[in-house]
């Protein structure tokens, strides 16, 4: 090769590679740099085609949790309604509003749709309820109570069944009231007062109405299987420890001993 030749291939050689330096001599720089922003533009721009709603992309303003440029307010899921207000996993964003998602339902009402089908009820809400028979329930001075839907820690509501606010059951704490003779605190449809469910012809109160008569007239009264055994005008048997006579004093000063089974009285 002639060094004519040989010097005009160097310095073609030479210009190729002065062309692909940079100003700042790093070689090949401006096309690395320009590859580099056009992958990472790229990937951004996959990024937030790929987000979910409710999900921030990576890259796109539009799409982030913390800012809402080109965010529209009344779809966006991230901010609906405001900047950076999110509406929750089973939540949706229409006319700017977080709403829940079908079959879902915000139970307690505290902003979150926790609950999918029916509410059990609403906190707040009351309804009547009663724990003894129903049979007593609404009768003399028995009346049903209500119950209230409460809320609990985890989103929930339920009936507090266990509770019965304002109930009246029924009461054998009889009392001989002659200012209220029509009293049932039993709740069977019968006066307190004149009850003789024993059938020894002797009711709880005497006639006048303020003091016991019958000290003995049902199993409530007594402890015994036999309360027609006990009422005023019987032999106190001495050793039952049971107010035979209704006098007040069990085995009193007046106590016989007993021998017959007719007249002795035990308990249970």
């Amino acid at each position: 090769m002639s060094k004519k030749r040989f010097l005009g291939t160097f310095l073609a050689i030479c210009a190729a590679v002065l062309c692909a330096c940079g100003e700042d001599n790093s070689f090949g720089a401006n096309a690395i740099g320009s590859n580099q922003m056009q992958t990472h533009a790229l990937t951004d721009a996959q990024s937030d085609e790929q987000s979910s709603p409710g999900q921030p992309g990576t890259g796109n303003q539009a799409t982030s949790a913390t800012t809402c440029e080109n965010a529209d307010l009344q779809t966006s899921s991230l901010h609906c309604g405001r900047c950076g207000h999110a509406c929750g996993r089973h939540e949706t964003c229409e006319n700017g509003e977080c709403i829940c998602n079908d079959g879902y339902l915000d139970c307690d009402r505290d902003g979150v749709c926790e609950t999918y089908g029916e509410c059990a009820c609403e906190p707040g809400q009351k309804h009547d309820c009663y724990f003894g028979s129903y049979k007593t329930n609404n009768v003399g001075e028995c009346k049903a109570g209500q119950s209230v839907c409460v809320t609990v820690p985890n989103g929930g509501v339920y009936w507090d069944e266990m509770n019965c606010e304002g109930q009246i059951l029924p009461s054998y704490d009889y009392l001989c009231d002659p200012l209220r003779p029509h009293l049932d605190l039993d709740c069977d449809g019968n006066p307190d007062a004149q009850q003789d469910d024993d059938g020894d012809g002797y009711a709880i109160c005497n006639e006048a109405g303020d003091a016991i008569l019958d000290c003995c007239d049902n199993l409530y009264m007594c402890d015994t299987d036999h309360p027609e055994l006990i009422h005023p005008g019987r032999i106190d048997c001495y050793g039952n420890q049971i107010d035979d006579n209704c006098s007040g004093i069990p085995d009193d000063n007046a106590a016989l001993n007993c021998d017959s089974d007719e007249t002795i009285v035990e308990t249970d």
